[in-house]
């Protein structure tokens, strides 16, 4: 069986196998041109990975921490949530939840930011004696980074009371409620 490697293609395994299951494959590879490889032994690439995923819980401790309402937690009470939170990147314009809805997620913004809509009835005049009720979204405020919402909604099953909606690309850490229960 021959497979035709071509620039930025890899071959072997990244994982630390046994000495009977590398003796059971042996593996050829001939260059027909010059080249560069770069080998990287699987051990390297397993404490490359681990801390990759230090510095990466250490980034969402620091967000966590920098959340007004997380400021005063226990340590090990963050170290929980952040086994559990993903990065997810949303764009601009995109409704994270409606009023009336339950959120399935708890999120902590790391960049951009979200604005806050609620709905109210107004009142339009359409003739000398007559009007129309009309329903409109009005901004209410912005939630920036450093902050965190969906706590309530999430843990006590309560709708939110209002709209939020993306202003541009916003990079959240999210908890999903699935994660929670």
């Amino acid at each position: 069986y021959f497979l035709q490697l071509r620039q930025w293609s890899t071959f072997g395994t990244l994982e630390v196998a046994t000495q009977t299951e590398s003796e059971a494959k042996e593996y050829s590879v001939i260059t027909e041109e010059d080249c560069e490889i770069l080998k990287i032994p699987a051990k390297d690439y397993t404490r490359l990975k681990l801390e990759k995923i230090k510095l990466e819980n250490k980034e969402k401790v620091k967000l966590i921490l920098k959340c007004p309402y997380y400021e005063e937690w226990p340590i090990l009470s963050i170290y929980e949530l952040v086994a559990l939170i993903k990065w997810k990147k949303f764009p601009p314009g995109h409704v994270i939840v409606e009023s009336g809805k339950i959120i399935s997620f708890v999120a902590y913004i790391n960049s951009g930011y979200c604005d806050i809509y609620r709905s109210i009835v107004g009142l339009m005049k359409l003739q000398p004696k007559k009007v129309k009720k009309i329903q409109k979204l009005v901004c209410m405020g912005k939630l920036k980074e450093k902050e965190s919402f969906g706590e309530i909604s999430v843990l006590l099953q309560v709708p939110f009371t209002c709209t939020i909606v993306t202003g541009k690309e916003v990079e959240m850490a999210i908890i999903e409620d699935k994660d929670l229960f």
